[in-house]
């Protein structure tokens, strides 16, 4: 079902205006109504991202509580600790995140967290490992991209690092690129109307 709290709240993410996800989701997590996992990763995410760690280890544990089985939130939660480097944290991660897959064996996105965890802890060729065997399909992405780019330059080969780095970057250029193609589209049209109704205001005139 469509819930218009969180595409507001997720458009905000968008936007990277996190404190605005939290104001626009709390009073719905904490009256504990018409509560979903989606709420949950949104809200906890943007307490991550404001550096509210125990705002999201709240929500992180409410979210397990009331949705432990939810691969979205498993992965979400514990991809949150690696990004963070929450090293005391990282055998949770790990288990949030192997059991995430065990559910959904073919999500790629998963793999990569489980990889990411792995190169937050030195283990860099099994991160590599995870990345080339079930990763390749979603490279495309430019964070995951940059994701392998580590990897690789921790294993000192910088020439596929590289690589990698060049083809995040284009990615970054041809999504700015677009944006902005956008935004000049928006205008013109926005002049063609104003110029429309000036004509047409002007033959009425007449």
């Amino acid at each position: 079902d469509f819930d218009v709290t969180n595409y507001i709240a997720g458009y905000y993410r968008s936007k990277g205006k996190y404190d605005l996800v939290l104001e626009y989701l709390k009073d719905k997590l904490f009256r504990q109504e018409d509560l979903d996992a989606r709420s949950y990763y949104l809200a906890a995410f943007a307490a991550s991202q404001q550096g509210e760690f125990d705002l999201f280890w709240q929500l992180s544990n409410s979210a397990l509580e009331n949705f432990p089985e939810d691969p979205m939130l498993l992965n979400a939660f514990g991809y949150t600790i690696a990004d963070m480097n929450l090293t005391e944290y990282f055998p949770q991660a790990e288990k949030y995140i192997k059991k995430a897959l065990e559910k959904e064996p073919e999500e790629a996105m998963y793999w990569d967290s489980l990889a990411w965890l792995y190169f937050r802890q030195g283990n860099y060729s099994e991160a590599e490992k995870i990345m080339l065997e079930h990763c390749e399909d979603i490279l495309d992405d430019s964070a995951i991209s940059y994701h392998l780019a580590e990897i690789l330059l921790k294993l000192n080969k910088t020439d596929q690092a590289k690589e990698m780095l060049i083809h995040q970057i284009e990615d970054e250029a041809k999504h700015l690129a677009a944006k902005q193609l956008k935004i000049i589209e928006e205008n013109l049209n926005e002049d063609r109307e104003k110029l429309a109704s000036k004509i047409v205001g002007t033959a009425i005139q007449r």
